[in-house]
């Protein structure tokens, strides 16, 4: 009878225990799939739809007391924060996330590098140069000490997009070409259904399998690369090679992925680019443009970052008094999509004021420039002192201050631009040098 009773009692132990396995795996599930369904929302442009549902995802995650699976979605609700403008929450939430990382895990841990690492993509993509290079210079270190981490192309797939992108945002044309061989091998290697993954939920390498979608995404990654290559060789005036590579990417493009995706768009951009560079068929690359804005918008919608892009291009070469109406056309757009949006505190509609001051510049509206420029320089909610958008306002101002004839004003800003050039970019920057030149001949 003893038996027996200890038999059922040993049977309802294991299903319970079951029970809560089952239960802590669909939990997991849970939050994975609407984590890529926040990842899905975040290409396609809708950034405050993707940060609602992490946010939401978070909270559910929080009552199931998986707090390694919630200390993985602060990086992306930092993520969308950062598309969103809202930088003080970026900062806050990639914060919160590391510092609970070193807190439970240690300073040399795999997960705490990978925190690093994921901190200094966030950073190049907030455009803080100099940080993300220091938080990757200190991921390295750590990574260097789990030869394990080469079991997940992740990492070194990430240390070479973001030494690649550092080096593109210093003008360091060279040296992108020399590492774009690589991330290209390693992002075609990372187009596979299955692979070998940390998972910062688990704290331990898992077997994940991708489905069709998941696989385009990698695909898009690798058509940026391609496409990146013709960019550099236009940047460098290699007009010929860019031709080839932007071709070579198109082809691929076609074959592997949407004729109207954001790849194609983003390819047609570069080649648009490539056009106006070399002078020719202006009218033409002009209307191009236009249609390179249509394809975006169709895609990826009117406040997508590479949508923005290609607007501010549109309204950079319809900026002559020809071009009036559509000019109009386009900076009230601009204006009023990205204050609905971001709203009028955001540094993406700041981009849109720069713009009207750029069109006032060019009609010898000195004064009204003037006036829009400072109202931006002297809101660091709006121009971070740290964003890269902080040096454009600058030089603007600059050439504002020189047409005004307040030549003390304009060396004030030419001296702040070089601070912020090295704050941001560092000293082996090409436009560091290229201020330091002006202030050498001013």
């Amino acid at each position: 009878m003893l038996q027996k009773r200890i038999l059922i009692f040993l049977k309802m132990l294991l299903l319970a225990l079951l029970m809560a396995i089952n239960t802590v795996y669909a939990q997991k599930k849970g939050y994975e799939q609407s984590l890529e369904i926040c990842e899905r929302y975040y290409e396609e442009g809708r950034y405050d739809k993707a940060l609602e549902l992490c946010l939401k995802t978070i909270e559910r995650t929080k009552k199931s007391n998986l707090k390694a699976a919630v200390n993985k979605l602060l990086i992306y609700k930092a993520k969308y924060y950062e598309a969103l403008g809202n930088y003080l929450n970026f900062e806050a939430s990639l914060f919160e996330c590391i510092e609970q990382r070193e807190k439970i895990y240690g300073k040399e841990s795999i997960i705490y590098a990978k925190g690093l690492l994921d901190a200094s993509h966030l950073y190049l993509l907030y455009t803080d140069i100099a940080t993300s290079e220091k938080y990757l210079e200190d991921a390295l270190k750590v990574i260097a000490n789990f030869p394990e981490t080469n079991q997940d192309s992740y990492f070194k797939e990430r240390t070479l997009y973001i030494k690649t992108m550092i080096a593109l945002a210093r003008g360091l044309y060279s040296e992108v070409e020399n590492k774009i061989p690589a991330l290209l091998d390693v992002r075609q290697k990372r187009i596979t259904e299955t692979e070998t993954q940390f998972d910062e939920a688990v704290n331990s390498f898992v077997s994940v399998d991708f489905n069709s979608f998941q696989q385009r995404r990698r695909k898009r990654a690798y058509a940026a690369i391609l496409t990146l290559k013709g960019e550099v060789s236009r940047k460098i005036g290699n007009y010929e090679q860019a031709e080839k590579d932007l071709v070579a990417a198109d082809t691929w493009i076609k074959e592997n992925l949407e004729n109207n995706g954001i790849s194609f768009v983003n390819n047609e951009y570069q080649q648009t680019l490539l056009l106006l560079d070399r002078g020719l068929k202006i009218d033409e690359a002009k209307k191009k443009l236009e249609k390179n804005l249509f394809l975006a918008e169709r895609r990826v919608g009117l406040v997508h970052r590479d949508f923005l892009k290609i607007h501010e291009s549109v309204i950079d070469y319809y900026i002559e008094d020809r071009y009036r109406r559509k000019s109009n056309v386009q900076h009230w757009e601009i204006n009023n999509n990205t204050s609905k949006y971001y709203g009028d505190e955001k540094t993406p509609h700041a981009v849109a004021i720069r713009l009207d001051a750029k069109r006032d510049f060019y009609i010898k509206d000195f004064e009204n420039a003037e006036k829009k420029l400072l109202a931006l320089y002297t809101n660091s909610t709006l121009v971070p002192s740290n964003h890269l958008e902080r040096t454009r306002v600058l030089k603007q101002l600059f050439d504002v201050s020189i047409a005004l004839d307040k030549y003390i004003e304009a060396q004030e800003y030419l001296d702040e631009l070089l601070a912020t050039q090295e704050q941001i970019l560092g000293t082996n920057a090409l436009d560091y040098h290229y201020t330091k030149i002006a202030l050498a001949t001013y």
